[in-house]
């Protein structure tokens, strides 16, 4: 398992060092490292899903999207998901989401634009909470943008929650935010594959393999 790049608020996982940036890649001593599935990268933070299915975090936590209070340099397991096996991560700007093998989603970190959709006030939610909107739903896929989430269902179906500030949820409609997950009306009848998302836009593949960039750019 290896990294580069910044290391200011620890996201690399490699300990208190004293370079700010690594130039090349760089082991990470890490005791599961050869278990490692995936591995999702926020602006300063870094989630990792090991094969057992428990999830680990390092970096900033500002906005308590590591899910723990351990020091932030190394990773550390989230030991409140360790009674669930994860399959998937995705970090946001400061919030990150987790699927388990049931197709539930757990999710953590920044929520001013209700990017956790869990439909509630706090800003800062520093413990996994799963969002039971989609409780009755088994999520496939998801994927996190700087202040927006998109969940993908067994049956093609896409959710967005969080800000819609250019038009990234896709949900056609004048408010700036989603506090719970919303379906994507105009995707009915279009069984959807694949999602992705940039900071302030989204992008999906139908299962025909037809490339959709539905929703609006962030002017710069």
């Amino acid at each position: 398992m290896y990294c580069w790049g910044s290391t200011v608020y620890g996201e690399l996982g490699l300990g208190g060092i004293e370079e700010e940036n690594i130039l090349v890649p760089r082991e990470i001593d890490f005791q599961k490292a050869s278990e490692v599935v995936q591995i999702a990268c926020g602006n300063n933070h870094t989630i990792v899903i090991t094969e057992d299915g428990q999830v680990y975090s390092c970096g900033n936590n500002d906005c308590g999207q590591l899910g723990h209070e351990k020091p932030t340099k190394r990773l550390h397991m989230i030991p409140g998901l360790d009674a669930f096996i994860f399959k998937q991560a995705a970090s946001g700007g400061a919030h990150s989401v987790v699927i388990n093998n049931w197709g539930q989603v757990f999710c953590w970190g920044d929520n001013t634009e209700g990017q956790l959709g869990l439909d509630i006030s706090s800003n800062i939610v520093r413990v996994p909470r799963m969002v039971k909107v989609l409780g009755t739903s088994v999520v496939v896929q998801i994927a996190c943008g700087q202040k927006h989430t998109l969940a993908l269902t067994n049956n093609g179906e896409v959710y967005a929650w969080g800000s819609n500030s250019d038009g990234q949820l896709g949900l056609d409609t004048n408010v700036k935010l989603e506090k719970k997950p919303k379906l994507i009306t105009a995707l009915t009848g279009l069984p959807i594959a694949f999602i992705a998302c940039g900071s302030y836009h989204s992008i999906v593949v139908s299962k025909s393999g037809n490339l959709l960039i539905i929703y609006a750019a962030k002017s710069i």
